[in-house]
């Protein structure tokens, strides 16, 4: 067999009539810059991307999970502090709402009870937010105030019932004092009406 047999086609070109002194590191970089060399260090890569996923990788990651949890003792304490702060905070926080919530609630208390009013629904109306306690408030007041004057409104007017006493119409005071009065009523009356 003759040499041109086994000279080597680097980019399909005969190499058979070039020096024997070439440059090899031209060679390998022109070989490279080829579409076969370039399949050639993508098969490479992936091979060795593929061995390092399989041989390395699982140790690393276990390796670095190991680092991240491992806590110093002033990570633990400072963690431990900021917990505590945390519930102190949430205690401070709840304290302070019960504060405002019971001021509040006081607040409206007096206003139902001015308005002659039961306070057994002044949970619903009642909150930390002074404004909106006090909006809610009136609100119910004044609802259940009207609510109340028109019962007895409509009672007195659907029955026809007057007390005596007790009864206003546009000339005075209906009849002498029902038997339920005060006695500064029956007083007022007498002397009145005498």
């Amino acid at each position: 067999m003759s040499e041109e047999t086994n000279e080597v086609k680097v980019d399909g070109t005969d190499n058979s009539a070039e020096p024997s002194n070439v440059d090899r590191d031209a060679v390998i970089k022109e070989y490279l810059a080829s579409k076969d060399g370039l399949q050639y260090l993508n098969g490479v890569k992936s091979q060795a991307v593929n061995s390092f996923k399989a041989d390395k990788m699982p140790d690393l990651v276990a390796k670095e999970i190991e680092n991240r949890s491992q806590k110093t003792p002033h990570q633990i304490e400072m963690e431990n502090m900021k917990k505590e702060m945390d519930a102190i905070k949430a205690e401070r926080d709840a304290e302070k709402r019960s504060v405002l919530l019971n001021k509040n609630k006081d607040d409206a208390r007096q206003k139902f009870k001015t308005a002659d009013l039961p306070d057994s629904l002044l949970d619903y109306f009642v909150s930390e937010d002074m404004d909106k306690t006090n909006t809610n408030v009136d609100a119910a007041i004044k609802a259940m105030t009207e609510f109340r004057d028109g019962i007895t409104r409509d009672g007195l007017k659907n029955n026809n019932t007057k007390v005596p006493g007790r009864t206003v119409t546009e000339t005075g005071t209906d009849g002498p004092p029902a038997s339920l009065t005060s006695k500064a009523e029956i007083k007022q009356w007498y002397l009145n009406n005498r």
